[in-house]
């Protein structure tokens, strides 16, 4: 079991968070443009009643849908954040309306209202902070290829002339369309969500897939016969995952801020990782890089490695 960890997460002990500050620059209004004001959620939450929930589905550990609402990883904190809410808004009738989002339709669910907070695998990239806000991260993964034992495939370059699996509006996308040139003829096969991607993977419809190594194991450690594939070893990324929420509200930021530092200084965080990361298909301990985050929170973005191309 112990070397299958470092194989999965060999980059922990080798690679800290860049730690680069993102300027934010103040644009002047056009002549006779009028700009939206932004959203103040903790308004919209004192005369809703309601906390909609933004949640990817069947993306365990960190979330999935359910018959009673939602659970994962990722649910469990944003449930402590409306634990927050409740007190702090003096709202105790304050309820979580869970809300479907994909990778490609998140940050506009976000922005236009359709919710007000997304709780899934989301990771913090420069390019995202434009459009919206993040929380301090809690989790840390790394872009990853999960192949076919019998593809033949060790590595990117083994992918010339065939297809990769990569979900729609995802990191993985970002990463390897840059890649791509570098690999001859390797074409991009799209996915709504990584299990659509490994259903195609197990089907033998393509060779690899790529995405977040934690959801790649996950996945292959759910399925039917795990041994019949593999984590390639080269990691294309360091990705820090964040509770996402609207940009240009600092206040409902803060409090999600406080409450996931809360659950950082009290050592909770620890029983909701171990619950979701440490059970009998799935046994990943906490990398170093997120005890760093835990110590010292952070909002850093993540950084792509050794391959001269940002996120």
């Amino acid at each position: 079991m112990k070397a299958a960890q470092k194989s999965v997460f060999p980059f922990q002990t080798a690679v800290s968070l860049a730690r680069a500050c993102l300027v934010l620059l103040g644009l002047s209004l056009l002549p006779g443009v009028v700009s939206a004001q932004p959203m103040d959620t903790l308004d919209k939450l004192r005369k809703t009643k309601v906390l909609l929930v933004g949640v990817r589905d069947k993306s365990l550990p960190f979330s999935t849908l359910t018959a009673e609402g939602a659970s994962g990883y990722s649910v469990e904190v944003c449930n402590k954040v409306a634990e927050q809410l409740r007190k702090e808004l003096k709202l105790p009738e304050l309820k979580n309306q869970y809300v479907t989002v994909t990778a490609a339709n998140r940050m506009a669910k976000l922005k236009d209202g359709s919710v007000d907070i997304e709780c899934g695998n989301t990771v913090n990239t420069k390019v995202r902070q434009a459009e919206v806000d993040f929380s301090y991260t809690f989790f840390v993964a790394g872009e990853r290829i999960l192949v076919r034992q019998d593809s033949g495939v060790q590595d990117l370059s083994g992918l010339a002339g065939k297809s990769l699996g990569v979900v729609k509006g995802s990191t993985a996308e970002t990463i390897f369309n840059q890649l791509k040139n570098q690999v001859k003829n390797l074409k991009l096969e799209f996915f709504t969500t990584g299990p659509e991607a490994f259903a195609a993977l197990e089907a033998g419809k393509i060779p690899a897939m790529a995405q977040p190594d934690i959801l790649l194991e996950s996945m292959r450690a759910q399925s039917g016969n795990p041994n019949r594939y593999m984590l390639t070893a080269d990691t294309f990324s360091v990705e820090p995952m964040a509770v996402m929420v609207r940009k240009g509200d600092p206040a409902f930021r803060a409090l999600v801020d406080k409450t996931v530092a809360a659950l950082f200084a009290s050592g909770e965080i620890t029983g909701i990782y171990n619950k979701w990361f440490l059970t009998n298909t799935l046994k990943v301990p906490m990398s170093l890089m997120l005890k760093d985050c835990i110590t010292r929170p952070s909002r850093e973005p993540g950084v792509a490695l050794g391959v001269g191309y940002s996120l």
